[in-house]
This record gives C-alpha cells, sequence and structure tokens, in this order.
C-alpha cells in the first residue's frame, strides 16, 4: 500500500510539476487574441488569425486605451505605481507607455488585465518596415540571414548582372550543377566558367572537352575550376564534384545560392532573380579530407585565373608553401578568409592563424561563442555556425550534418564579396577595417580596443558592412532646396543613372546620367519618395536604393502633450483639440518622433493673445489660461532641417466649460464623408443651427457652410488634394474641430 501511494504521489507530483513549467512559459491566456513564444532568449508574439508568423515582442511600449471616465485614475497607475512614462496620446484616445527598464513585462499585462476602466490593451510588435523577403522555399529556415541583416541589405542593394566578382572555394568538392547554384529551371547560374578555355561539348560532362589548353594557363578543359588531388596517386583533372562528400556544396551554398528564384535556398551573395557572386570551385582533396600538399596550388590558381576573394573551410598543418601562397594573395589585393577551427581552443587554426587570413569563428543563436569555436588571440571575428541550412549534393537542401566554423567563414567571404561589387577599389586593408568597425559586439564579453578573445572584433552585420561601403553621398530626406547625391569611388568607364519616383524632379541644369545630380521636390508637400542609383560595371549593374521623406517634418511625427497644474494629463476631446478651464494653469509639450535624421530645434510655442506663459523649458512651456471664454489657435515654430521658423504643429485649445464633440464617417475619405456633431450628452438639438468651415494645413479656407440645420453635414472631398484639413464647426457660440483625411 505504502509503495502504491509513493507511486501514485512521484507521479502526481511529476504532473503536477509540468503544469508548473508550463504556467511559466505559456502567457496565452493573458491576450486572448495573441499567441507568446519564445525562441533564442527572445519572445515573440503572433495573431490568432495568422499563428505561423511571429514578430519580436516589444517590452519596452505597452499601448493603453482606458474608458472615458478612467484616463486621469489609470494614468496615474501607470506612471506612479508601474513607473512609465507617457510618451503620446493618438487622436483615437490610445496612450502610449515606456515601460521601466528591466520591467517584468508578463506581470504588467497581468495586472492591466484586471484592472477596471482599461478598454484595450495593445502588444506591440517590432515589425518589418517595406522589407524585402526573397520567396525561395526555405528561406524560413535560414535564421542566419536575418540574424546579419541580410533583410536589410536585400532593401537597399540591389546587385546583379554579369557579376565580375568571383569567390574561390578550396574544399573537397562542389556540385556545380545543383539548381540552385549552377544552372537549374531558371536562365542563370552563380558558377565561374572559364571562357578563356573551350567549352565543354556537353555542358554537364567534364570530360566531353578538347583535350586543349585553350588559354596556356597550364590547366586542359579547366572550364568549371579544377581538382587538383582526384585521387589517392595525385592525379589531376577538371571534375570538380564530389559524389560522397557534400561539404563543399554547402560552402557554395552559403556564399551564392540563386536567391529570389522561387527554389530552395537564399543566400548572401545569390543575387536577386538574376546572377549573383560567382563560385569558382577548387578541389584539394580526394574522399572528405584537402591535402595540404596541393592548397598552395590552389590558391596560386585562384590568383591566375580571376578570384577576387579565396575561401578555406579547413584545417591544416602550417606550411611555409601555402604561406607564401597566402602572401601572394594579399599581395594581389585578394582577401584570404579562412574557418578557425572546432575543437574550443584557444588557438585558431591553420591557415586561419596565419596574419594575413581573415580568422572567423562560430557564434550561436544567442549571439554567443557556438560552444565548439574556437577563440583567442588571433581570432579575427565570427558568424552564425549552428543550424546553417544551405544547399546539399543531388539537389537537395537542409541543416548541414555537423555545425562548425566551416559555416560561419563563407559568410564573411560571400559579404566581402558583396563590399568588392559595389565599390571594387577597396583594399584588403579597408575590408578588414569596416568588418572590425561594422561588427557587432555581442555576447556580453569584455572588448578591449574593439576586440574580444571569444568573438574578435564581433559578429558579422553584413548591413553595416555593406552600407560603410556604399560609395553614396546622399541623406534620408529631401528639401524643396535640393540635394547633391553623388556616387564616388567609381572605376574609369562606369556609368551612373538616376532614377526617383515621381514627386521629385532634376534641378534645373541637370540630367539623370550625371554625377553629381541635383533632385529636388516637386512640391513643397510633406510626402515619400525614393531615389535609385544604378551603377553599371561593364556588362554587371549594382542598383542603391534611398527612401526619402520630402519636406519633412511630417505633422503626423509630431503631438501636443497638455497637463493640467497637478501633472495630470488633459485628453483631447478631439483632433488636436483640448477643453481647459478658464483663468486655470496648464503645460503644454512637444512630442516629436520623426523617422529620419532630420531633427528639431529653438522651438518658440505661439499661444493666442489672452493666454499668459509664465515658463518656458524649451520643449515646453507653462501658462495660464485667459478668463475670457472662446476658441483659440495655438503654434509650435521650430528650425527644421530645411527651414527656419517652420510651423511643426497646431492645436486648437476651448477654453470653456461646456462643449460638442464632431466625428467623420468615413475617415479617411475619396468622396463623401458625412460630419456629425454632438453635446457632451451624446445629444444635439435638431433645431439647432450651426456654421462649418474647412481649412487645409496652410489655413487657406477650402469650404464653408452657415446655418446648417441637424447634427449632420455632408462633405464631397472628391477633388479635394491629398492631405489633411481643418474642420471647423461654429455651435451656439462655442467651437468644435475636428482632423479630416483626404486620399
Amino acid at each position: 500500500m505504502k509503495i502504491k501511494c509513493f507511486i501514485i504521489c512521484i507521479i502526481l507530483f511529476h504532473f503536477l510539476g509540468i503544469k508548473l513549467i508550463i504556467g511559466q512559459t505559456n502567457y496565452n491566456d493573458i491576450i486572448e487574441s495573441k499567441i507568446f513564444n519564445k525562441t533564442d532568449t527572445i519572445w515573440r508574439v503572433a495573431d490568432q488569425s495568422n499563428p505561423t508568423v511571429f514578430y519580436e515582442l516589444n517590452q519596452e511600449v505597452i499601448t493603453i486605451k482606458f474608458s472615458k471616465d478612467s484616463s486621469i485614475i489609470g494614468d496615474n497607475i501607470m506612471q506612479k505605481e508601474i513607473g512609465a512614462k507617457l510618451l503620446r496620446i493618438a487622436e483615437s484616445g490610445y496612450s502610449d507607455y515606456l515601460l521601466p527598464a528591466n520591467n517584468d513585462y508578463f506581470e504588467i499585462l497581468k495586472k492591466l488585465k484586471d484592472q477596471k476602466g482599461i478598454e484595450d490593451i495593445v502588444v506591440n510588435s517590432i515589425g518589418e518596415v517595406n522589407s524585402f523577403t526573397p520567396n525561395d522555399d526555405d528561406y524560413i529556415e535560414q535564421w542566419n540571414l536575418i540574424r546579419i541583416s541580410m533583410p536589410d541589405v536585400w532593401d537597399y542593394v540591389e546587385v546583379g548582372g554579369n557579376s565580375p566578382i568571383v569567390v574561390a572555394v578550396l574544399d573537397v568538392g562542389v556540385e556545380w550543377s545543383h539548381e540552385d547554384i549552377g544552372y537549374g529551371s531558371d536562365s542563370h547560374s552563380n558558377i565561374f566558367y572559364n571562357t578563356q578555355e573551350g567549352d565543354w561539348t556537353l555542358s554537364t560532362n567534364p570530360s566531353s572537352g578538347n583535350d586543349i589548353d585553350d588559354d596556356g594557363n597550364g590547366y586542359v578543359d579547366d572550364w568549371i575550376g579544377w581538382d587538383f588531388k582526384s585521387d589517392i596517386y595525385y592525379n589531376e583533372d577538371n571534375d570538380v564534384r564530389n559524389t560522397y562528400e557534400e561539404h563543399g556544396t554547402n560552402i557554395a551554398g552559403i556564399i551564392s545560392a540563386k536567391t529570389h528564384n522561387d527554389l530552395g535556398v537564399a543566400s548572401i551573395g545569390g543575387g536577386l532573380d538574376q546572377q549573383g557572386v560567382l563560385i569558382m570551385p577548387l578541389k584539394i582533396g580526394s574522399g572528405d579530407a584537402p591535402d595540404g600538399s596541393v592548397v598552395d596550388d590552389a590558391i596560386y590558381y585562384a590568383i591566375n585565373n580571376g578570384a577576387d576573394i579565396i575561401s578555406m573551410s579547413l584545417g591544416l598543418n602550417p606550411s611555409s608553401a601555402i604561406n607564401t601562397a597566402i602572401l601572394a594573395a594579399e599581395n594581389a589585393n585578394i582577401p584570404v578568409v579562412a574557418a578557425a577551427g572546432n575543437y574550443n581552443s584557444s588557438n585558431v587554426t591553420y591557415p586561419a592563424s596565419n596574419s594575413n587570413v581573415i580568422a572567423v569563428g562560430a557564434s550561436d543563436k544567442n549571439d554567443q561563442k557556438a560552444s565548439f569555436s574556437n577563440y583567442g588571440s588571433n581570432l579575427f571575428m565570427v558568424a552564425p555556425g549552428v543550424d546553417i541550412y544551405t544547399t546539399k549534393n543531388s539537389n537537395n537542401y537542409g541543416v548541414t550534418e555537423t555545425d562548425g566554423t566551416s559555416f560561419s567563414a563563407p559568410q564573411v567571404a560571400a559579404t566581402i564579396a558583396l563590399m568588392k561589387m559595389i565599390n571594387p577599389l577597396l583594399t584588403n586593408d579597408e575590408i578588414r577595417t569596416i568588418l572590425k568597425d561594422s561588427s557587432i559586439k555581442s555576447g556580453g564579453y569584455t572588448y578591449v580596443d574593439g576586440k574580444s578573445t571569444e568573438l574578435g572584433y564581433g559578429r558579422l552585420n553584413a548591413f553595416r558592412a555593406i552600407e560603410a561601403v556604399y560609395p553614396f553621398t546622399r541623406q534620408d530626406y529631401l528639401c524643396s532646396s535640393g540635394f547633391s547625391f553623388l556616387i564616388d569611388s567609381l572605376e574609369y568607364g562606369d556609368d551612373v543613372t538616376w532614377s526617383f519616383s515621381t514627386n521629385i524632379e532634376l534641378a534645373p541644369g541637370y540630367d539623370v546620367d550625371d554625377n553629381p545630380c541635383v533632385l529636388q521636390p516637386k512640391s513643397t508637400y510633406n510626402s515619400t519618395g525614393w531615389v535609385e542609383a544604378t551603377i553599371t560595371h561593364g556588362s554587371s549593374n549594382v542598383v542603391l536604393n534611398q527612401p526619402l521623406q520630402l519636406n519633412p517634418p511630417y505633422f503626423e511625427d509630431t503631438e501636443f502633450i497638455v497637463r493640467d497644474h497637478s501633472g495630470w494629463i488633459v485628453d483631447p476631446i478631439g483632433a488636436d483639440t483640448w477643453l481647459l478651464s478658464p483663468n486655470s494653469y496648464y503645460e503644454i509639450y512637444l512630442s516629436y518622433f520623426g523617422s529620419t535624421s532630420c531633427t528639431l530645434s529653438d522651438y518658440d510655442f505661439n499661444l493666442p493673445p489672452g493666454f499668459t506663459i509664465t515658463y518656458d523649458m524649451g520643449w515646453g512651456v507653462r501658462f495660464l489660461t485667459p478668463s475670457a471664454e472662446d476658441y483659440y489657435y495655438a503654434t509650435v515654430d521650430a528650425n527644421t532641417c530645411c527651414a527656419d521658423d517652420v510651423i511643426v504643429q497646431t492645436g486648437y485649445l476651448l477654453v470653456f466649460s461646456q462643449f460638442y464633440s464632431m466625428s467623420f464617417s468615413p475617415n479617411p475619405s475619396s468622396g463623401e464623408t458625412i460630419v456629425t456633431l454632438a453635446d457632451e450628452n451624446g445629444d444635439f438639438n435638431v433645431n439647432t443651427e450651426w456654421d462649418i468651415e474647412v481649412y487645409d494645413m496652410g489655413q487657406s479656407l477650402k469650404a464653408k457652410k452657415e446655418k446648417i440645420k441637424g447634427n449632420k453635414h455632408t462633405l464631397n472631398v472628391s477633388d479635394w488634394k491629398t492631405g489633411v484639413y481643418i474642420v471647423r464647426a461654429k455651435v451656439n457660440g462655442k467651437f468644435v474641430t475636428g482632423r479630416l483625411a483626404v486620399e
């Protein structure tokens, strides 16, 4: 009996233990429509309507809508009990709060969920801004590309055409016929073909060449690389494939699997549905092991036959012959990248340990040193090296058979290839400096002069490296005065052609083929646009993109925040409209959250006559309202990136004890919209007459109607310009305003 009881208790305890663990990590019952998931120490959130698409959870800002009677109490709880800071209040009544550092986000959610007076809690996420996503079938499996910021690279740089950038892959064989590397169902290949050598009669059969060394380089029929050790007898031939070992095919796919071709995987140098970085496969061993006696020969072949970068994911005993070959590559301005080794040793393996080689270790999904990765003073940097999804032999795809620095090094080599494709004049020293400065100092390690023992100069960030070599003099906004866009670091014979969105035009005297080229907005309205520079290197193209804001700042980028004398937030009663008591003290602040490098300075708060400013804080003022009840208009001037003393925000201050509200249906509108009025009780006397005026943001009168009866009036905006309009109504001597958006 005791034994049975003991077993039952153990089972029950085990069961309860499981339930307890689930309760600690499952927060899906807090917000009914949301699903939370923690991966790699990062919490992510998805909507139950689309449960497979997760975005990083924003645990810094929470958005809340209080009920009409609970905003003051709710704001007090957020700021005084939780320690949050109010950032802004939207017209809809939703308030954004910055949560305190190191907060327990889910505990805050639980507390707010049980709080009375809250109509809605919005869980925010870190999403994507017009981010390009390749359509390769298995891209979703390639976490490493997201980690090194390749989506940002794809957003800003398009590399393709008949690319002259070649990466020599020294390995034990590459399946160059793989559908996602060589020719497949699409019309292009990312394999380097030696066009000086006669091609093979059968493109898939290396033995179908003409048995002539057409280019006189000492290698017969080397149309696709060379095999420096085809068997144990050190025979050589032109077939670099390896049926039994796919390590080299893994490497080639990481560097330049064809990207955005509706097939397989994406890669760093794969081009976007066009030719990308080219792979020169050089086989340096039979079976699955590299042979040090032929590595120097392969390096010289790469140097003499068009390689721009050399990638080696291998380890060998140090060799003076290989050292001499590496030095020759260095002197030829050809970067050599090698894997640091997988022994968790403080000594980087050779040839990565050579001072002229960029030694690459492996990081894990937590941006820390992978458990197996070698480290130490000779380590230059790291890149992801675990669970790397790439190409495999026989047109297959999947995670590599083992983790390793072998799969980290080619990510760096491919990034260098993109850097050189954008700026072919880069020297090896410049490349090293850019990689050092652009790498992420992750892992929580100690970095001395930018370098740590565990990760070297840090984890690869491809976008920051690419951005550093952007030969693009540019900015992210465009004023009416124009801006001179310039592509520098061009080689002789390179051409630049500019294109831009339809709301941008050439400045007088400039053409799309000029470099520099001055562009300007077609109007003074706030809008978004873009400019692209297409650089032509012979038969290859590089397209550099820059999104722009025109004539910033936008009114949508600024907000007023009003507080009463006790510090409580005064909720707006309409679009940028506040009801204030006569002869009372308030404070008004300007909140600016623009998304460009355009900044504001020297605020000047222009309150109407009758208001007394008692203290100017620079970014806000304390003031006393007049005793006379009326409808007042306030503005703020500031110096912007485009001009000085620009009106950057407007607001309506109603000094009354009784008021009306205004609503629109629909809003935004492109045709007819209905304006509806109601008093503070939600009623309206149908016999009451009222007047309406509509102004654009420049305060020019757009429409006017007097003596309207009933609480509704229809506006036809079908022929109005796109923008935001201020609608002002006068009822019984009282004023009410609203903001109508026209599409």
